[in-house]
């Protein structure tokens, strides 16, 4: 079994999220975890890089409590890049448009 959390806009977030899939394996509730991030979240005040930050939060998190390799590997980040459909082709979206 796999868990997945979507951490689509909240940066702040993202360590809850990383803790809340490592207590699902820890209980062995799963096999696998994932947290998936938005590398281009547009917002009023820019883009957020919620992918990148989610990685620097967790080589952190690795490095301060010493996770073992065990437990660490079964957590994947993953990156989605939003796109829009606009005049019939997609487009990384940037919010300009």
């Amino acid at each position: 079994m796999m868990v997945i959390e979507i951490e689509k806009t909240n940066e702040e977030k993202i360590l809850r999220d990383i803790v809340k899939m490592l207590l699902f394996l820890d209980a062995g509730q799963a096999e696998l975890a994932a947290v998936v991030c938005p590398r281009n979240y547009v917002h009023k005040g820019g883009v957020w890089r919620v992918f990148e930050t989610a990685g620097q939060v967790l080589r952190s998190f690795v490095h301060v409590t010493g996770l073992p390799p065990s437990k660490a590997t079964r957590l994947a980040l993953i990156g989605c890049t939003q796109e829009v459909f606009m005049n019939g082709n997609w487009t990384v979206w940037n919010g300009l448009e």
